[in-house]
């Protein structure tokens, strides 16, 4: 048995015309519009609505489990956290500041 495969495989054709196609894409690729088009369709806007997609589930759920938003300014520009507690109104507070609506006149 000179010649013959020593691992009894045989090479599948589908397996083989594709690597080879693999190998030499740089020479058969043409810019047609058609390619562009897909490029612009599964390169940039798929990507972008998963990304969206993600984002708007993140901002659900931190809004379903009622988490305060984070503020980005970098810790200088924030104010000390003891002056945000005293300027933050109670809901006691909002309650005294409110007008008085009684129909008392």
């Amino acid at each position: 048995m000179a010649g013959a495969d020593p691992t009894g495989l045989r090479p599948n054709a589908f397996v083989e015309a594709n690597g080879a196609a693999r190998e030499t894409i740089e020479r058969a690729f043409r810019l047609t519009p058609r390619s562009i088009a897909l490029f612009a369709v599964f390169g940039v806007f798929v990507p972008a609505l998963v990304y969206r997609g993600a984002v708007a589930d993140f901002v659900r759920d931190a809004t379903r489990r009622a988490r305060a938003r984070r503020d980005r300014r970098p810790r200088a520009a924030r104010a000390p956290r003891d002056a945000r507690r005293a300027t933050r109104a109670t809901r006691g507070d909002r309650a005294n500041l409110a007008p008085n609506r009684s129909t008392d006149d």
